[in-house]
């Protein structure tokens, strides 16, 4: 099948209510070109959204905003304030989870807090000297309050009156309704929507036009990959090899 098909197909698919099997099954038969950033991004932005989906919250959130903005940083773009409260957000709540009444004997939250805002936030502010990084003012103050939390029991108690699993749900979502949109219509619908607009000025809406007609075709083209994914079925694992 043609790479630059394949792309689009793809494309618009991982912006669809589709199973997550059926993208998995897609990805394990389909060839996918390495260079294509934007294809790559429209996959993790469709992994983050498939774990927000139940409203959990985790580190692999952060690791996929990490990807993300590595792509971006290559194509010459900076962080978004709301990809970096996101990041921000789930960094908290991915620690405070483990907050206990007596943190100096709970070795998860300390665990977390070298994992996450030691390690992971060391790395950030390398990166941010080179122009790039997820570290924005309020990550630092966390940091702060996260640190101080070991030992301090006032700045404990006003860490576990926050609902931060909620902060990080919110955040995460309004990060990626703002990456869809920044990214506009997949290829796709994107032609669908021009070739409507063309034919509506040219003929009114008086009978079908070759955007419906192209509309119509697209669907077609789903419904033959569907099939092409159930043809192929034996040769996706059933641990779910290929997975994006």
């Amino acid at each position: 099948m043609d790479e630059d098909i394949v792309r689009w197909v793809l494309e618009f698919l991982l912006r669809q209510p589709i199973d997550d099997s059926v993208i998995n099954a897609l990805l394990s038969v389909l060839p996918i070109a390495n260079n294509d950033s934007r294809l790559k991004k429209t996959l993790l932005l469709r992994r983050i959204d498939t774990e927000v989906s139940d409203a959990s919250v985790s580190e692999k959130i952060m690791e996929l905003l990490e990807i993300v903005e590595e792509l971006d940083h290559r194509d010459g773009k900076s962080a978004s304030e709301l990809m970096k409260a996101a990041y921000c957000a789930v960094a908290v709540d991915c620690t405070v989870r483990f907050l206990e009444d007596s943190v100096e004997t709970s070795g998860k939250y300390l665990e977390a807090v070298k994992r996450i805002w030691r390690k992971k936030l060391s790395k950030m502010e390398k990166l941010e000297k080179n122009g790039g990084g997820l570290v924005s003012e309020n990550l630092l103050r966390w940091r702060d309050d996260i640190e101080a939390a070991i030992t301090d029991s006032i700045v404990r108690d006003k860490i576990l009156m926050s609902n931060t699993r909620n902060e990080a749900l919110k955040a995460v979502r309004a990060y990626l309704k703002e990456s869809w949109e920044s990214m506009g219509p997949s290829f796709l619908e994107y032609v669908v929507q021009t070739m409507s607009k063309m034919e509506n000025k040219e003929l009114g809406t008086g009978g079908e036009a070759m955007g419906d007609q192209l509309g119509k075709g697209v669907e077609k083209g789903v419904s033959a990959c569907h099939k092409f994914v159930v043809s192929h079925n034996t040769a996706v694992d059933e641990g779910g090899r290929g997975e994006y």
